[in-house]
């Protein structure tokens, strides 16, 4: 059945910005995230005639989306504006007024610009899935329709033939699972430099505010157990603290565990990788931890995981799936990448929505012609609610995984930054938060999200009742985060 796709007209855009402050530092590759401004994009559309607004939001974080050495954060974080206010430009002024047209527009402009800028190809990905996420979210909302059943029936108009020649016989509605998940699995992060045991976290720096602190009492308290570890690249210190996670786990839940590494682009070859490899399944105390590693996430720089050199090796390093994250900056990235040896995908919301629906073709094009031979993952950008976690679940929960990294309810203080703001969440999405010490917080019960109230008309939002707080991109200014370089 052929579904006409609404009219759209962009009638306004804005960006705004509120700061926020995490209660752990977030160590992740050669960052560290302290604090860092929340973004939320509003926009203004006209849909079928009922004029509406749609929103999308986001952290800024310090050298993610732009590793380049000796960048400073606060230029990073211009640049990340910079390209979201690009993004809402084109968009603008392109005048279409179908979706699928409008994005596919936005995608190639500002992408060119981004060439001409010499931005990361990610970064750029990042200002297209700010405005693309927004105006999903006013298209839904306009039509009563929920993100999935906007995905499913795909009453966008999305042509994935356009992109990929090998999904022309195929429609999303046919890799998209009959429902939404209505519980997905958190797989927690254990940053670089997270407190592992209770004895790891000082009596001085303890924060006493009623979540838990080191791993140990996550396992124990919150019942989770999927774990996403980083890796540094430093062989000693990174096996002994697998030693130590590994015993932390099995203590509570035996072999019944999940875990992947991510390498987050530590490693310039194979060679390091594989003394690391070689150094897990050579201890014994890892033996169960090994078996229990699905995959490993972009353990190589972007600027050689795609070589030629480091892809005729992948197949000799380990037969666990290694597979791209921060080299998905393009539509053609992971089919490329598939196609030199990676045997995966991370799905975020700030690489882009639409990418991960049409990469999620690709993924079980793919499964169906070798069964097993690639996966799609859900990973996380350190995402606090409102919008950007509930719009990430909302997309992993459409594609059907049964589990996601998420570390937002770890390194933040609930939604703390947002004021009495926060209360709104609970409201509309009660399964989804609890009160904390009185700070609305993402609620975990036996290791998992409820994201059944994200099944909403829009993208994973109920209501977004006021930006008042924010301050507009073309105000915000740096100094106000209060770090010091």
């Amino acid at each position: 059945m052929t579904v006409d796709a609404p009219t759209i007209e962009i009638l306004h855009a804005g960006l705004w910005i509120r700061n926020s402050e995490v209660r752990i530092p977030f160590r992740y590759g050669k960052a560290c995230l302290t604090k860092c401004p929340q973004a939320v994009l509003r926009i203004d559309l006209r849909v079928n005639g009922s004029t509406v607004s749609g929103f999308s939001g986001d952290c800024l974080p310090p050298s993610w989306f732009d590793k380049t050495p000796g960048k400073s954060y606060e230029l990073q974080i211009t640049e990340m504006i910079n390209v979201i206010e690009l993004a809402k430009q084109v968009a603008l002024n392109c005048g279409h007024s179908l979706f699928w047209p409008l994005w596919r527009e936005v995608y190639t402009e500002v992408q060119s610009e981004g060439t001409r800028r010499k931005l990361p190809e990610l970064l750029s990905s990042f200002g297209i899935a700010l405005v693309e996420r927004a105006l999903i979210d006013g298209i839904g909302r306009a039509l009563g329709v929920s993100f999935f059943d906007l995905m499913k029936l795909n009453l966008l108009g999305i042509r994935a033939s356009d992109i990929h020649s090998e999904l022309e016989k195929s429609s999303t509605g046919e890799w998209l699972p009959e429902k939404p998940s209505a519980s997905i699995a958190v797989r927690h992060t254990v940053g670089l430099s997270d407190p592992l045991t209770l004895a790891d976290v000082f009596e001085s720096q303890q924060l006493n505010d009623g979540r838990p602190e080191s791993l140990e009492e996550y396992i124990e308290n919150s019942g989770i157990h999927f774990l996403k570890v980083k890796v540094r690249n430093e062989l000693e210190l990174d096996l002994q603290r697998l030693c130590t996670i590994a015993e932390l786990i099995e203590r509570r839940h035996g072999d019944n565990y999940s875990v992947t590494l991510d390498g987050n682009e530590q490693y310039d070859n194979t060679d390091c990788l594989g003394e690391l490899l070689e150094g897990i399944q050579g201890k014994e105390q890892l033996r169960v931890f090994w078996n229990n590693v699905l995959l490993i996430e972009q353990p190589f720089n972007r600027t050689v995981a795609i070589s030629e050199k480091v892809c005729s090796e992948l197949d000799q390093l380990t037969s666990k799936k290694i597979i791209i994250d921060e080299s998905d900056g393009t539509l053609e990235s992971y089919k490329d990448a598939y196609r030199l040896g990676y045997r995966g995908v991370s799905s975020k919301a700030c690489k882009g929505a639409v990418k991960s629906i049409l990469n999620a073709g690709l993924v079980h094009l793919q499964n169906k012609r070798e069964p097993e031979s690639t996966v799609m993952t859900g990973e996380d950008l350190c995402c606090v609610g409102m919008v950007s976690l509930q719009q990430d679940l909302a997309l992993v929960s459409t594609l059907g995984l049964s589990h996601v990294e998420k570390n937002g309810h770890h390194y933040h203080p609930g939604l703390y930054y947002l004021g009495d703001h926060a209360n709104w969440a609970l409201q509309d999405h009660e399964t989804l938060y609890e009160p904390i010490n009185d700070v609305v917080s993402p609620k975990i019960v036996d290791g998992r999200f409820d994201v059944t109230s994200l099944n909403c008309a829009g993208f994973g939002i109920e209501r977004m009742h006021s930006l008042d707080g924010f301050v507009s991109s073309k105000d915000w200014e740096y100094s106000s985060l209060g770090i010091s370089e």
